[in-house]
């Protein structure tokens, strides 16, 4: 700014990093918030904070491995591919909690610690592979969707069966090793208290239901035809898109004027835009207005930048200031402009919504029928 001459100012219109560290952070949040719920289950039906803590260390132990097979295979740490640790934060703990289940079992009949983490490791050996190539076989065939699909989910698929391999190798190593320095004693069931009566509670339903559903097959199955059924007509009402709309603090604005016309006559539409976005502007909602004329190399081609406030700073949504900046727009005469919101896979179209063209020879009966 120092080097410019007098009068000039740079000023920044836009920055992505603003978006992208913002929703980097809602992801660690989210991630955060799984870790701790998981365990809280955990602790819930387990009821014994030793036993609790040992898949608790190999949640973080499997999530960081993935981070290095990430790196390893020279992947980034993305949107996606953070969401993809969140989703595994609770697939990476179930083989640790199923080996850790049959530890406790070994230990609870009066087996030794080693020879209850050895043994009850073993009896559950070929059940956590399984589990694993399962998960994995459904994720992976993400990696390899054709076209556009496959570009998003391939590292998404990948991250994903990272995750469920590393967690079957904690499960099967580092969780019967602590299982057997940490339950030294025999695990204990406790009833007593708010949590032993819930685990009471809840246990005794499950037997009561199993006990039905194993006395009536039939009806079982009717019941999932029902919930099958139910689920299908729910996915086929339930409005889908192929991206969901993002609030980036930033509008893109495209102009079109009549063929043949001068640069100066652009610059004057975009001026009466301008104009029009001013109570927005004295609002504090639209922070900047960067606007070019002549974009592309044709004169009757204008674009133009709206920075919105921070999303702190601003009550409304970026949809609802769109659609006042398209309202104030539509009144500008022998313009058609029209304002985008973009998304973080940058494809085109995004934030346009549904658009129709009607094409004919007479003018008059165009306007007439627009």
């Amino acid at each position: 700014q120092k080097t410019l001459p007098e009068g000039t100012r740079i000023a920044i219109t836009s920055d992505d990093a603003v978006f992208i560290e913002g929703a980097l952070h809602e992801v660690e949040i989210a991630l955060a918030l799984s870790g701790t719920i998981v365990i809280a289950v955990i602790y819930l039906f387990l009821r014994d904070w030793k036993a609790t803590l040992i898949p608790a260390l190999t949640m973080p132990v499997a999530l960081i491995g993935t981070l290095v097979a990430i790196y390893a295979v020279g992947f980034s740490i993305n949107i996606l591919t953070l969401l993809a640790i969140v989703l595994a934060t609770g697939l990476v703990v179930d083989d640790a909690i199923v080996v850790l289940e049959n530890i406790v079992r070994r230990r609870s009949e009066g087996m030794g610690p080693r020879a209850a983490a050895v043994i009850g490791t073993q009896e559950v050996f070929f059940a956590v592979l399984a589990t694993t190539a399962t998960l994995a076989a459904v994720f992976i065939p993400l990696s390899f969707l054709p076209g556009q699909m496959g570009g998003l989910f391939r590292e998404f698929g990948f991250v994903l069966a990272f995750a469920v391999a590393l967690s079957s190798v904690t499960a099967l190593t580092l969780c019967p090793m602590l299982a057997s320095r940490m339950l030294t004693k025999p695990i204990q069931e406790k009833n007593d208290g708010l949590l032993g009566r819930f685990g009471t509670l809840f246990a005794n339903f499950y037997r009561v239901t199993l006990h039905a559903c194993l006395g009536a097959p039939a009806i079982v199955i009717v019941f999932a035809l029902l919930f099958g059924g139910a689920g299908y007509m729910a996915f086929k009402t339930v409005k889908s898109e192929l991206t969901p709309p993002e609030d980036r603090a930033m509008v893109m604005l495209r102009a079109t004027a009549p063929e043949g016309i001068s640069l100066q006559y652009m610059r004057d539409k975009l001026q009466q835009i301008e104009e029009k976005l001013q109570p927005l502007v004295a609002s504090g909602e639209i922070q900047n207005i960067y606007s070019i004329s002549g974009q592309g190399g044709a004169t009757n081609n204008g674009f133009m930048v709206l920075t919105l406030a921070p999303w702190s700073e601003r009550e409304r949504s970026q949809a609802d200031i769109v659609r006042d900046i398209n309202a104030a727009t539509a009144t500008v005469p022998s313009l058609r402009a029209f304002a985008t919101q973009q998304n973080s896979l940058r494809i085109r179209g995004a934030g346009n919504g549904l658009q129709m063209a009607m094409v004919g020879t007479n003018h008059e009966e165009l306007t007439a029928a627009a």
